[in-house]
């Protein structure tokens, strides 16, 4: 160390010193400040609320006082009226008179007397001696002029009488005659001295006091202790401002040079004035004291925290300044420098963990060595490419076993040449394009080239490399990661993505591209397209009879047929569940032959969809419901011709199905209307706005055997709304089960409620159950509940099922229908002969009963086939050992014809339509007038 470096390193330390003495006065004078200002504003704040509290106390005497005042003046007024209209007082008879006042006098604590005089403005009457009037009544004449000229009450002027020097003021009332002239004036003469109308029941504060003064500033009177006043004149500014206020309150010195507070207000029907004044300095006083102890305080902190601070800098700089030393120490490259701890606790941690950070120098030297060590490792050992290169001649220094192993050159061909020499990059720009990455940035993050290996193959990676230095070299450690089997990954999500799984064909997500690219080219070319989407009817049945599995057979043979008839340019894509699309592109400039194109493939499609499947060992047929719409005709996104297919192919389905239809503006109308009306159905099932009614079931002697419950909806806004409206609209929508359940339970309950009744309690009601509902999981299990729930007999419950039925699955449709025969519920097979036939199938089922549907029954009179078919129907529910029931029976020769063939049971408008409840009982009170 020079001679010179020692002097300055004592001059940085000592400053380092001044420095930590100087923070912790800048601390100490900082609190005391806040101190100060902190004590100054509560003191003031004090004064503050010490002033707020003089005027309330201020103000509230004053509004008392005034009340009392003004209740004293009134009474005395009320007192002098009733005396001038008192007989005594108006004949003026001294005896009479006199005595009266002198009874009145007493009651007047305040009184001096009380006194009448003539009109003349003579005393007459006096409720005192006649020797003592003349000390105590003043001068009469000063009052009696002024009624005279008023002829209304009033306050006398303050006199000072007699030898005493008594300060009084007369209260006068005039005392008129018959015409109103004055005859005489009774007069009450108040003592001054003892008049204090004052809120002498409050607390006042000290130093208060109160008095009443007249308009030219005499004192009329005081508080008890300041009497002595009565009859001076208050100072001139006092009366100055209270001319100018009338009411409120002000500030003033008083005759003896002392600030008081005023609160100043009129008293009514005179002119005087009340005020209540207070001695600031005396309430003040305690303020002004506490104050005074507060300087007194900061003033001895102040000491302390000087003392305190000088003693503290001196035991933190010094062990401070060793540490600084030994920084300067082992900055100067002395690492065996160490710090002895010493001072107050955290300086000597901070002495501490400077000796243990120097002890960890050393132990980091050997960690970087080891972790170089490992970094050589996993360079060596790195499934990835890994290289270095020099970054002003590109030549490879070091290269990994990964790198050897995916471009097929050895380290020996390797280091020392280019990437440029060993043909690396398929794409050479690629390289400088990260070469210019590193010199800009530094670093160049996963950009994508394709390599080329020493056997000529290409394969793809992703490159990550970064600027280092070696030996004070710049250098690019490059890492390439091979994205083989990742690109084989992407390719698979891609066809993830875009295509179905199930069918080979394009998806939802390619269909809409595909789409909103021809949109666009159709608006370019002035080319029409088309977009049909196709939608398999009753596919769900499929699903839930024969089973996923089958359905998924369904919807490939229906994917390879549609693909048959799929013109050549055109997408078919599958869209949704049971739903396919297909983009016809160019299929003209005129829309109508373009639209008479899309209808001649659509038919050909409904042909082809039309052919038998053969599933599960059967064949089935299934219909599809197509919608059309037109594109190219406006530029719009994918999303609003998908919308107007779809609406079509809505339409398509209300139309019964098997069906195509093209969008038309209106059918968003009638699509909207069925929406709202699937909603309210929702809230009718919900709220309870149906109701079941019942057509009889009548054997042929007349009877009532059973009724069918037939659900009712009376919408509170539409009105009644006819079964075959919303019942389809619930079989599409899957409300059929909840609206099936609702049913089931409103008939369990009536057959409940009939039970008591001898005319009901042996009818049967028969309850349709439709596919779905049949093919619920918890079916049984819900019968079950419904039947406990509402203690309904089963043996007087009839579950009414539809051919379609048939066609599920065997063993579970077994299952269900003998766990429910077990129970008792019996089975009727409904509409029988118009749809599945297997009659081998039927004798396995547990029936009751076969119905001959209503399309037989109606012309059986005329069409030998329904005939036909109606007596085969009896026939066979005869060799079955079932019984039979026609419905839609509506003319007595229906009846006989059918009666004829076996079939007793009838059903049908001939007898009843459906009927509520209470006309249904009725009619049953009635049989013997049923006429049929």
């Amino acid at each position: 160390m020079s001679v010179l470096t020692l002097p300055r390193r004592l001059f940085k330390q000592n400053t380092a010193g001044y420095r930590i003495r100087s923070a912790l006065l800048c601390l100490v004078a900082v609190y005391l400040v806040f101190l100060t200002v902190a004590l100054t504003y509560m003191t003031y704040r004090q004064y503050q609320a010490e002033m707020e509290e003089i005027t309330q106390s201020a103000k509230v005497i004053r509004i008392f006082s005034i009340a009392e005042t003004n209740k004293f003046i009134e009474q005395s007024r009320v007192l002098l009226a009733k005396l001038a209209n008192h007989p005594a007082v108006r004949s003026s008879e001294a005896g009479r008179c006199d005595t009266l006042l002198g009874e009145l006098r007493d009651l007047q604590p305040t009184s001096a007397n009380l006194v009448i005089l003539d009109q003349a403005g003579k005393i007459v009457c006096s409720s005192m001696e006649l020797r003592k009037i003349a000390n105590e009544a003043g001068d009469h004449q000063q009052f009696f002029t002024q009624v005279g000229l008023t002829k209304e009450f009033t306050l006398g002027q303050p006199q000072q009488v007699g030898t005493s020097g008594k300060w009084i003021s007369t209260f006068a009332h005039p005392i008129l005659d018959e015409n109103g002239e004055l005859k005489g004036v009774v007069g009450l003469i108040i003592d001054l001295q003892r008049f204090q109308p004052f809120a002498s029941a409050l607390n006042t504060p000290k130093g208060t006091v109160s008095s009443i003064v007249n308009h030219a500033g005499t004192i009329v009177a005081i508080s008890e202790n300041q009497t002595g006043k009565i009859g001076k004149t208050i100072t001139k500014e006092a009366l100055a401002k209270a001319l100018a206020i009338k009411e409120g309150a002000f500030r003033m010195t008083d005759n003896e040079g002392g600030e008081r507070f005023v609160s100043l207000g009129p008293i009514k029907n005179s002119d005087w004035s009340l005020f209540v004044s207070i001695d600031i300095e005396t309430l003040l006083d305690p303020t002004i004291h506490f104050a005074w102890r507060r300087i007194l305080f900061l003033f001895l902190m102040l000491l302390i925290l000087t003392y305190v601070t000088l003693r503290v800098t001196r035991l933190i700089t010094r062990p401070v300044e060793a540490v600084s030393e030994t920084l300067a120490r082992v900055t100067a490259g002395d690492i065996q420098a160490r710090v002895k701890p010493a001072g107050p606790r955290e300086i000597h941690q901070i002495a501490s963990r400077l000796n243990e950070m120097l002890d960890a120098r050393e132990r980091a030297i050997q960690t970087l060595q080891q972790s170089e060590e490992r970094f050589r490792i996993a360079f060596r050992t790195s499934p990835d490419a890994l290289s270095i290169t020099r970054l002003d001649d590109h030549r490879f220094i070091e290269v990994n076993d990964g790198f050897i192993l995916k471009s097929g050159w050895s380290r020996q061909e390797i280091v020392g040449r280019t990437a440029e020499e060993l043909n690396l990059w398929k794409w050479p720009h690629e390289r400088q394009k990260l070469v210019r990455a590193i010199k800009e940035r530094g670093e160049c993050a996963e950009m994508e080239a394709e390599f080329i290996s020493k056997d000529g193959r290409v394969w793809a990676g992703v490159v990550l490399a970064q600027l280092i230095v070696l030996e004070g070299a710049p250098c690019i450690l490059t890492t390439t990661r091979d994205l083989t089997e990742r690109n084989m990954s992407l390719e698979l999500i891609h066809n993830l993505s875009f295509f179905d799984t199930l069918t080979g064909l394009p998806n939802r997500r390619m269909f809409i591209e595909r789409l909103q690219r021809s949109i666009t080219a159709s608006q370019i070319n002035k080319n029409l397209g088309a977009l049909v989407l196709i939608d398999i009817d009753g596919f769900k049945t499929i699903n839930d009879t024969l089973g996923h599995d089958e359905g998924d057979l369904l919807l490939k043979e229906m994917a390879k047929r549609l693909q048959e008839c799929t013109r050549p340019g055109d997408t078919l894509a599958r869209i949704g569940g049971d739903e396919f699309a297909i983009l016809m592109n160019d299929i003209g400039v005129q829309k109508d032959s373009a639209q008479l194109k899309v209808l001649a493939e659509c038919q050909k499609i409904q042909i082809i969809l039309r052919k038998p499947y053969l599933l599960s060992g059967s064949e089935h047929h299934r219909t599809a419901s197509i919608g059309i719409t037109f594109i190219g005709v406006d530029h719009e996104n994918a999303r609003e011709p998908l919308r107007r297919a779809d609406l079509a192919m809505d339409h398509a389905k209300i139309a019964g199905r098997n069906t195509l239809r093209i969008f038309e503006p209106g059918m968003q109308v009638s699509l909207n209307a069925r929406v709202s009306m699937e909603e309210s159905l929702v809230m009718a099932i919900e709220s309870n706005q149906l109701e079941l009614h019942y057509q009889p079931q009548i054997s042929d002697v007349n009877s009532v055997i059973g009724a069918e419950a037939l659900v009712r909806w009376n919408d509170p806004k539409s009105g009644a709304i006819p079964p075959s409206v919303f019942i389809p609209i619930a079989e599409e929508t899957g409300l059929i089960i909840p609206l099936g359940q609702w049913v089931l339970e409103a008939a369990c309950a009536q057959i409940a409620r009939w039970e008591n009744d001898p005319v009901m309690s042996h009818l049967v009601i028969a309850v349709n159950v439709s596919v779905r509902q049949f093919h619920q999981d918890d079916f049984v299990e819900q019968v079950k509940l419904t039947l406990a729930r509402t203690g309904a007999r089963a043996d007087k419950l009839k579950l009414e099922l539809t051919e379609s039925i048939l066609i599920s699955n065997a063993a579970d449709l077994q299952d269900k229908m003998n766990t429910l025969k077990a129970l008792g519920v019996s089975f009727a097979l409904d509409d029988f002969g118009t749809g599945y036939s297997a009659l081998a199938y039927l004798k396995l089922l547990p029936l009751d009963q076969l119905k001959i549907d209503r399309s037989f029954v109606r012309d059986i009179l005329i069409d030998p086939n329904d005939y036909a078919i109606a007596k085969m129907v009896v026939a066979l529910a005869e060799s079955m050992g079932l019984s039979v029931i026609a419905e839609g029976v509506e003319t007595e020769e229906q009846r006989h014809v059918l009666a004829g063939i076996g079939c007793h049971s009838y059903q049908g408008y001939l007898f009843s339509g459906p009927i509520p409840e209470d006309v249904f009982k009725k009619m049953m009170g009635q049989l013997g007038k049923i006429s049929v």
